[in-house]
């Protein structure tokens, strides 16, 4: 078919292509420690298959307590929807911090000058880089896996009713470690001893995930997820890895002892017997 110039005519499933011309903003959240609620706010755009064709779905989401402020769906990638959950939440409150991916929907001026009107920091990832908004992706995982996926819907009602009775839940209903057992509308709503940390390098080695203790709970401490570059991360062997090595040495020592032991052996058979045909041939019967 890619000789051919052929193509399936159904929508494609990439949500976030850029917009020649737009402006694109630095990204700001680089080893920044997010230590509030409404300090950064993030947003992205997924699908929701159905029956028939895709659905859009756009959220709005505080990093601090994970708390899931608007979201709305669409049948199209216009930037519309996404104004719209903008909006609606700027109208509860206004963020120090606002990022998203570079995405046509976001870069544009009518979402953009939004942002700029509010006096809010505008934030955008690097190329091709999802690390960056890793927490909403990770919102799209818990979605996906625990309400989409187990559903078929037959048209844009049903995913409406389904998606809010989620969220609902995510809100008021699920507990989070990281959280001290709280639920993210509590956190949001009341703030609390909880300290996050958000570190992504940019850099375009293979990333790696190391632990480091910087979130202070209410019920002791948890260590988060740092992301950095492997370059930079000695990584020692496990114990599982340093027993099977020794195994191996182990192994390949002893093969070396059997297999010198029988070499010698035949020589010595070979010489005390004068044979001087090659050892390995038999003798004719």
């Amino acid at each position: 078919m890619g000789l051919l110039g052929l193509e399936a005519a159904c929508p494609k499933r990439s949500t976030s292509r850029p917009a020649p011309g737009h402006k694109i903003y630095p990204y700001l959240l680089r080893r920044l420690q997010i230590v509030r609620p409404n300090h950064v706010w993030a947003s992205d755009i997924t699908y929701i298959p159905m029956q028939h064709g895709f659905l859009y779905l756009t959220a709005v989401m505080d990093l601090f307590s994970r708390n899931v402020l608007s979201w709305k769906l669409s049948n199209t990638l216009t930037g519309d929807f996404c104004i719209e959950a903008l909006d609606e939440a700027l109208s509860r409150s206004r963020p120090e911090i606002f990022n998203t991916d570079q995405g046509a929907q976001f870069t544009a001026t009518a979402y953009t000058s939004r942002l700029e009107s509010h006096g809010v920091a505008i934030s955008m990832d690097g190329r091709g880089r999802a690390l960056d908004n890793v927490f909403v992706e990770r919102l799209w995982r818990s979605v996906k896996y625990e309400e989409v996926c187990l559903r078929d819907y037959a048209d844009g009602w049903e995913p409406e009713k389904s998606l809010r009775r989620c969220f609902d839940d995510s809100r008021n209903e699920r507990i989070h470690q990281t959280l001290g057992y709280r639920t993210p509308a509590a956190v949001y709503a009341g703030g609390g001893r909880v300290r996050a940390q958000f570190s992504v390098e940019t850099n375009s080695e293979r990333s790696d995930v190391k632990r480091h203790p910087v979130r202070e709970l209410i019920r002791g401490r948890v260590r988060p997820l740092e992301w950095i570059s492997r370059a930079t991360i000695p990584t020692p062997p496990s114990p599982r890895r340093k027993s099977f090595q020794r195994m191996r040495s182990t192994s390949v020592a002893h093969l070396r002892f059997v297999i010198s032991v029988h070499s010698h052996a035949v020589l010595s058979g070979a010489v005390a017997g004068g044979c001087h045909r090659p050892i390995h041939k038999r003798n004719p019967p």
